[in-house]
């Protein structure tokens, strides 16, 4: 929606990663020379790692699209998939190599990987697995892929894998013998560092670019300022939090992005998801807490009601009387008033914020289903 709104040639911010909108900071510039040179010597493992969300995912893309690629056999595998007993059945399917599945089945299955392998290098081309995840890998896991990094023919390495993970996963999980059996075989490890601020600048400006944008809207530099400081340089961050800005924009057709609008924006981004944690810790909510819920909802009605009824009275000729002064019933309606007003502008918030979720619902099953 809010790319129409502006006129861009698509969505700048998308949190699924393409590869035009890549973004090479200093680390990652860093990261690709260093890994490159890994790469070429065709063995061992190779180990990334990172912040969640610091672009580890488009490093090793970026790595794959800078290497001979016509001369790769590459399979991409979740690292949870290799724990248990059909971790060889899975890694064959990724292979493409068939494999089986059961309890019975992993001597085979790596006899039918390792007939794959020789297959792929009689032929000319090297054999290279992508673990994703590898923080979550169990000591089995560990042991598939150290057999997996013995497999030879003749003098040649049958494959080398990349280990993509959370910082230090391995130095975490050293108290196993398989892991420290593995960190033998790696022959080169990396950790992706956080934008800076003034990376983080460029980042933005650059995406916007790139989908056409022309100073519209424009952007406040007090605004990237806090962007900065929220997001501490994640690009996961960044692509969430100036998603939900720009939607924002847009619903309120606004010529600029401020940092008074960004402060709304994280602002309702941290209700979401007291919001979520809410919704899955409502299996425990007690009927009791329900009640006094509902209570909380009727009360807020029943004021609402009060505060309009008050206005109601506005215009009317005085009662005779001992009525109220004329002082007290000003005060009357100015917080009748500001009730009313606060009420209509929690309204009005929710309303948006609704609308915000739901268009970004639709937006992704959009872009779900285009990939």
């Amino acid at each position: 929606m809010y790319h129409q709104f502006y006129g861009f040639e698509g969505r700048p911010f998308e949190l699924t990663s393409d590869p035009a909108f890549y973004f090479e900071s200093a680390s990652h510039r860093k990261a690709l020379s260093y890994l490159g040179l890994a790469l070429d010597q065709r063995e061992g493992f190779i180990v990334v790692t990172g912040a969640a969300g610091s672009g580890k995912s488009e490093l090793v893309q970026r790595l794959l699209d800078r290497s001979t690629a016509g001369d790769l056999t590459v399979a991409q595998i979740a690292a949870s998939a290799l724990n248990g007993e059909d971790g060889f059945s899975h890694l064959a399917e990724a292979f493409g190599a068939g494999g089986q599945s059961g309890v019975e089945a992993a001597t085979a299955d790596l006899d039918t990987l390792e007939t794959f392998l020789q297959g792929e290098t009689r032929a000319g081309r090297r054999c290279l697995l992508i673990v994703d995840g590898s923080e979550t890998l169990e000591p089995d896991g560990f042991q598939r892929l150290r057999e997996l990094a013995e497999l030879r023919l003749g003098s040649q390495s049958l494959l080398q894998g990349i280990l993509v993970g959370s910082s230090d996963f391995l130095e975490e999980q050293s108290v196993h013998g398989e892991v420290q059996q593995l960190r033998q075989n790696v022959v080169a490890s990396y950790e992706l560092a956080p934008l800076d601020a003034e990376e983080t600048h460029s980042f933005v400006y650059e995406r916007l670019q790139r989908v056409g944008w022309n100073g519209h809207p424009s952007i406040e530099e007090q605004m990237l300022d806090v962007l900065v400081d929220e997001t501490q340089g994640s690009l996961r961050q960044i692509n969430q939090i100036m998603n939900r800005l720009l939607l924002v924009g847009a619903l309120e057709e606004s010529d600029a992005l401020t940092a008074e609008m960004l402060g709304e924006v994280i602002k309702e981004m941290k209700m979401d998801v007291q919001i979520e944690q809410r919704t899955a810790d409502a299996v425990e909510t007690t009927d009791g807490e329900v009640a006094d819920q509902h209570a909380q909802q009727r009360f807020a009605g029943a004021e609402l009601e009060t505060a309009l009824a008050a206005l109601q009275q506005v215009g009317k000729p005085p009662v005779s009387g001992n009525g109220p002064s004329t002082d007290q019933a000003y005060d009357d309606l100015t917080a009748a008033v500001a009730k009313v007003e606060k009420r209509l502008d929690e309204q009005e918030q929710s309303l948006r914020h609704v609308l915000t979720m739901l268009i970004e619902w639709l937006e992704d099953e959009e872009t779900q289903e285009a990939a």
